[in-house]
């Protein structure tokens, strides 16, 4: 990220972030044929790949727990995990909401007909009456391959600091009788090398 310095601390916590991210990413450049140079001069959304261009954006976004309240990001289209209620330890209470699931649906559609498309998740805690992001992921598709970036939600108040991108093949969907289960996959394999993205009991879907 340009003009920003992040401290040697700072650095570990977002590794270490990045690491709870269901596996540890460690994108293969080569199975880009031909784009190994390009992939490593890319630069935030103003981005370029086999002559496909990332979205661009015309001005960094702040993004912090003032920016992304709950009601903004469902109202926004985000894909959103919520706790229904504050944790409680002493009550079995993880029943949680999901919105805007078929956003997903259309994002996995769109990389199957190669339409550029983006889409967000959302991950909030709740406990004291108070809801806050816990995990955020932003996926962008250009056409060519989808770029993953991870956001580390807690050590700085200010501003959420996003991680080097990644580059996966694919998104895949698992619809089981009562849950469903989204991954995205570093290769053409259903099986191996998929992180969870979100999964979830079908009886949690809001909308």
């Amino acid at each position: 990220m340009k003009n920003f310095i992040i401290t040697t601390l700072t650095t570990s916590i977002l590794f270490s972030c990045i690491a709870n991210f269901e596996h540890k990413i460690s994108p293969d450049f080569k199975q880009f044929s031909g784009t190994e140079e390009v992939l490593f001069n890319i630069d935030g959304l103003n981005s370029e790949i086999d002559g496909k261009v990332f979205f661009n954006s015309k001005s960094e976004e702040v993004l912090n727990n003032e920016t992304m309240t709950l009601e903004k990001a469902i109202n926004s289209g985000y894909i959103i995990e919520t706790p229904e209620e504050d944790f409680n330890v002493n009550l079995n209470n993880d029943h949680i909401l999901v919105y805007n699931i078929k956003r997903l649906d259309a994002f996995m559609d769109n990389i199957e007909h190669k339409i550029s498309d983006r889409v967000r998740i959302v991950k909030y805690a709740r406990e004291n009456k108070k809801i806050w992001v816990n995990k955020l992921y932003d996926l962008e598709y250009n056409g060519q391959v989808i770029k993953l970036e991870v956001y580390d939600t807690y050590s700085d108040p200010n501003k959420f600091i996003k991680s080097p991108a990644s580059y996966e093949n694919k998104v895949v969907k698992r619809d089981y009788e009562e849950y469903l289960w989204y991954g995205i996959c570093s290769n053409n394999s259903e099986n191996d090398g998929c992180a969870t993205l979100i999964s979830l009991k079908k009886s949690e879907l809001v909308r």
